[in-house]
C-alpha cells in the first residue's frame, strides 16, 4: 500500500519560482516533508543559490537526472511556453516504478500531460490550478486527477495545497471556472483596490493611508465573510442605510456596470484558458 503521509516521500519540484517557492514554503512551515527529501531543479546557478538560502536543507540540482528517479512526488512549476521541452527532457527521469505527478501550469490538460509523460499509464497525474496567493498561505487551488490516481493521492494533494490556503477537487471543465475565478481573480481584487485607493486620494487621503483602508477593507470584509455565516448580501444590508452614503455608491457602482465587468472578465480568463488548453500552449 503507499503512503498515506507526505512526511517519509521524496518530493522533486521541476523548477524553482515563485509558484514552487511558494509551496515548498508551506510543506516546510507545516512540516510535511524533510528538508533532505525536497529538491528543485533549476539551470541557473543564481536560482540554485537562491533557493538554498531561503530553505536550508533542501537540496538543488541543474539536471533532473541527479534527482527525479528517487522522487515519490514531481511537481511541475514551469512556465506554459517552455513546458513541452522540458517535459521531454524529464521524461526518462520520472521514479521507475510510478510517481504522482502534479502540474501547476496552465494550459496543459491532464490527457495533454499523460501524453507527454505517460504513454504506459505508469505515473498518476493531477492537473492542478493554484494562485498567486498561495505566497501568503491563504491561496486557493483546484485540482482534477487522471483516471489511476488513488485516494491516497488525493489525501497526499489535500495534505499540501492545503497547508497554504482552500484546496478543492472539481472536474477539469470545472477548472476553467477555478482559472477564471480564483486564478486570475487576484489581479482583478488588485485592481479594485488600486481603484479604491485612487478615489481615497482624490478625496484627501495620503497614498500610504489610502492603501491601507483599502488592503485592510478588503481584507477585513473577506475575514468576516469566511468566519460567520452571514451571506454577501448580509454584510452589504448591514452597511446600508435607508437614504445613506453607501447605497449611494452602490447605486454608482450598478450604474457603471461592476457586475458585468466582473462576470466578463471571469469569463475572458476561462475561455483563454480553454484556447490554450486546445492549443497546448
Amino acid at each position: 500500500m503507499r503512503k498515506t503521509t507526505t512526511q517519509y516521500q521524496r518530493i522533486c519540484f521541476v523548477g524553482a519560482g515563485a509558484m514552487a517557492s511558494a509551496i515548498v514554503g508551506g510543506i516546510l512551515r507545516n512540516k510535511l516533508v524533510a528538508p533532505e527529501n525536497i529538491s528543485l531543479i533549476a539551470p541557473r546557478d543564481c536560482t540554485r543559490e537562491k533557493a538554498q538560502r531561503k530553505f536550508r536543507g533542501v537540496v538543488t540540482s541543474p539536471v533532473a537526472s541527479s534527482v527525479l528517479p528517487t522522487a515519490d512526488i514531481a511537481v511541475l512549476a514551469v512556465k506554459p511556453q517552455v513546458a513541452p521541452g522540458i517535459m521531454r527532457a524529464i521524461k526518462p527521469h520520472l521514479h521507475p516504478r510510478g510517481a504522482l505527478v502534479l502540474s501547476v501550469m496552465a494550459g496543459f490538460t491532464v490527457a495533454d500531460l499523460e501524453a507527454a509523460l505517460d504513454g504506459n499509464k505508469k505515473h498518476r497525474i493531477i492537473r492542478t490550478m493554484p494562485n498567486t496567493n498561495l505566497l501568503a498561505g491563504h491561496g486557493c487551488v483546484g485540482y482534477s486527477t487522471a483516471s489511476n490516481v488513488t485516494p491516497e493521492d488525493e489525501a497526499v494533494v489535500n495534505k499540501i495545497f492545503g497547508s497554504l490556503g482552500f484546496c478543492a477537487k472539481v472536474t477539469e471543465m470545472q477548472l476553467l471556472g477555478v482559472t477564471g475565478l480564483a486564478g486570475s481573480g487576484p489581479a482583478y481584487v488588485a485592481t479594485f483596490i488600486e481603484a479604491l485607493s485612487d478615489a481615497g486620494v482624490k478625496n484627501g487621503l495620503p497614498r500610504e493611508l489610502a492603501n491601507k483602508y483599502a488592503f485592510h477593507t478588503v481584507f477585513g470584509t473577506a475575514k468576516l465573510l469566511l468566519e460567520s455565516d452571514l451571506s454577501t448580501l448580509q454584510v452589504k444590508e448591514m452597511v446600508c442605510s435607508p437614504g445613506g452614503t453607501t447605497i449611494a455608491g452602490i447605486e454608482a457602482l450598478e450604474k457603471n456596470g461592476l457586475r458585468y465587468a466582473t462576470m466578463s472578465a471571469v469569463n475572458a480568463s476561462a475561455e483563454k484558458s480553454l484556447m490554450m488548453s486546445k492549443s497546448g500552449t
